[in-house]
């Protein structure tokens, strides 16, 4: 669910709040429209009225090994303050490629990237290797978020997957649910839990991500073959695996690894 509320509040924290909402929404009832005006972009409602689709970029960032973290720490207030210092360093991540916040569960934080809160052109491809726009900034966000907390010592984890989600409005008088709906959300959720490993990029083999992410490999292969300058990578293409994903069976996924050392 895309809390329009907590996009207003994040987006005037980390983001460009006057982009999308009033200098009163954080002094003012958490209603979405104020004496008429509404307290998020017209653009954005618009599109939970009207159940309009859109393809959209996911991204599910949480740490690894959290629960043993914490275990180590002295009380709640302690944990609290690891969790406000760790959204302090992936959220902007989040917010400077254009993307906002649709959850935030604890460590687990979901990431979208699309229309109607993200305003860009999609740049179709133009060659193998390169990707499409919204694919190309969500991981760009996933890998600084990821070498920021490598740098502090913890291990990000992130799936990333696409698809076509709806918006929609739902509820009664009294209580209305703003709620993106669609079946990559279930998908990234089943990713996430299946990629038990360490910090890095999780994806599904197959995908348009797997594609572009292998065509770009091969294509470094070839320039280092012919004795182009190609300068070290920090990240690493690992072997697809086949694991027991929740509610689909046995599949295949890939991860890009952080190899800090290169």
């Amino acid at each position: 669910m895309p809390s329009l509320h907590l996009h207003a509040a994040l987006a005037a924290r980390y983001g460009n709040a006057q982009r999308y909402v009033t200098d009163s929404f954080m002094a003012k009832s958490f209603g979405l429209r104020e004496e008429g005006r509404p307290l998020v972009d017209d653009h954005i409602l618009n599109a939970f009225e009207n159940n309009v689709e859109c393809e959209v970029a996911l991204v599910f960032f949480d740490i690894a090994g959290f629960e043993k973290i914490t275990m180590t720490m002295r009380g709640s207030k302690e944990i609290a303050a690891f969790i406000q210092e760790y959204y302090d360093v992936v959220i902007p991540s989040i917010y400077e490629e254009g993307g906002v916040v649709e959850k935030l569960i604890g460590d687990g934080i979901i990431a979208m990237f699309g229309e109607p809160f993200l305003r860009i052109p999609l740049v179709a491809p133009t060659k193998p290797y390169e990707m499409p726009e919204l694919l190309a900034r969500a991981e760009a966000a996933a890998m600084v978020a990821i070498e920021k907390m490598h740098g502090k010592g913890y291990q990000l984890r992130c799936a990333l997957h696409t698809g076509a989600v709806f918006f929609a409005r739902a509820g009664a008088d009294k209580y209305e649910e703003y709620t993106m709906i669609g079946k990559p959300l279930t998908d990234l959720w089943r990713l996430e839990a299946a990629a038990t490993g360490k910090g890095g990029i999780w994806f599904y083999s197959g995908t348009t991500y797997d594609a572009v992410v292998e065509a770009q490999v091969e294509r470094r292969k070839a320039l280092i073959r012919c004795g182009e300058p190609v300068p070290p990578s920090r990240w690493q293409l690992a072997k697809p695996e086949f694991v027991e994903v929740p509610g689909l069976g046995r599949r295949e996924i890939r991860q890009l690894k952080y190899v800090a050392q290169r």
